[in-house]
């Protein structure tokens, strides 16, 4: 199984604006700085509580279907494409209507179910023989819960206090994220 980020969030869930005024920060000199701090703050909120804050695309791939694929980068929006290589070893696309997406969990989990009535296809008894892309993240800025938000400012604050203090936590993040 492995996890990879397809397509990253292309807006931030706090503005420049608002981070500046969290910290009462007036000055426009380190604006360029402080957006860049916002993106790497981010990125160490959604780390730090397991789910994305904007919507981006990512993409799972298994070894076979399980009884349930769970989606594991909250809140789920949308399921893009079901693949998988059948047992000729041809590369095949579900129709979105031979699987369900339950969001009903009240844990923000998500997960991928064959519909009603129906069982996953055969696959080939290969590696990565099953890619679900799906994308994961609040609709919008205005859609993510104040906490969160709360959470990119505070470790935005830690890096106009130290830019070098959290450092090697990003280093790690975009190590196994393959953002480097």
């Amino acid at each position: 199984m492995s996890l990879r980020l397809i397509t990253p969030a292309t807006t931030l869930p706090v503005t420049l604006a608002e981070a500046k005024l969290a910290h009462r920060f007036d000055a426009s000199d380190l604006d360029t700085d402080i957006t860049a701090m916002i993106q790497d703050a981010t990125r160490l909120a959604e780390h730090e509580v397991g789910q994305c804050l904007m919507p981006q695309t990512w993409q799972l791939t298994l070894d076979a279907f399980p009884e349930c694929i769970r989606l594991t980068r909250p809140p789920v929006a949308s399921v893009t494409s079901v693949q998988y290589v059948d047992t000729a070893g041809v590369l095949q696309t579900l129709a979105p209507s031979a699987y369900t997406l339950d969001t009903s969990s009240g844990f923000g989990l998500a997960y991928l179910l064959p519909a009603y009535g129906t069982s996953w296809p055969a696959t080939r008894d290969q590696a990565q023989a099953v890619i679900v892309r799906f994308v994961a993240g609040y609709a919008d800025a205005a859609s993510v819960p104040s906490h969160l938000k709360r959470q990119v400012k505070i470790f935005v604050a830690m890096m106009l206090d130290d830019p070098v203090q959290l450092a090697d936590r990003l280093a790690a993040i975009d190590k196994v994220w393959d953002r480097a």
